[in-house]
Formats: structure tokens, C-alpha cells, sequence
């Protein structure tokens, strides 16, 4: 989660819940029948996430504790916290994914 040079990102945390569901889908359904239809199944994991942490994020917009500020604004200011989460690069990103598409089909 943390970098040495202070940076942080949830990339391996996120990928390592998609993973789980892709395992729990497997139990459930059987095997994938194909590379495509695993990935798809990832790919269906990784959207669901976004969507429930858009739905997360916009709820915390609205709580009192934040007294009409918004918290999306101070983020994207850059107004709290020292440090920026890491980007990756495309490359990174196909790392991720490849590594977890290869754990997915050795299942």
C-alpha cells in the first residue's frame, strides 16, 4: 500500500478482491470456459468495485461531519495530506492485470 518514497496506491488490494470474486465465481458456476470469459469476469469485478466506491464517495459528500465542504474538492486540490497516491503507467496496469489473469486461469 505505502511506496518508500511515501506514495501510496490500493492497485494490489483492489486486484487481490477482484481475484476473490473470480475464485468465488468459479466455485459457483464452474470453471470459466475460455481466457475471454475470464477476463470479462474480471473486468466485471473491477467495474463493480468503481461503481460501489463512486456510490461510496458521493454519500460521503453529504455527511455532517464535513460541514458543506466537499470532500472530492479538497482531494482533487491537493489540500490534505502530504502525499499524492501513485499513478501507474499503462505498462503497470498491464502487469497487474496479466498477473492476475495468469492466477485466474492456473484455478
Amino acid at each position: 500500500m505505502f511506496y518508500d518514497d511515501g506514495t501510496f496506491s490500493f492497485h494490489e488490494e483492489i486486484m487481490a478482491v477482484a481475484e476473490e470474486f473470480c475464485q468465488e465465481w468459479v466455485e459457483r458456476k464452474g470453471p470459466f470456459k475460455s481466457r475471454l470469459e475470464g477476463a470479462l469476469v474480471l473486468n466485471f469485478a473491477l467495474c463493480t468495485i468503481k461503481h460501489d466506491l463512486e456510490d461510496i464517495l458521493d454519500q460521503l459528500e453529504w455527511q455532517p461531519v464535513f460541514k458543506g465542504i466537499s470532500p472530492k474538492e479538497v482531494y482533487e486540490r491537493g489540500d490534505y495530506g502530504a502525499a499524492e497516491p501513485k499513478g501507474l503507467t499503462d505498462r503497470d496496469v498491464i502487469k497487474i492485470v496479466e498477473k492476475s489473469l495468469r492466477r485466474l486461469r492456473r484455478n
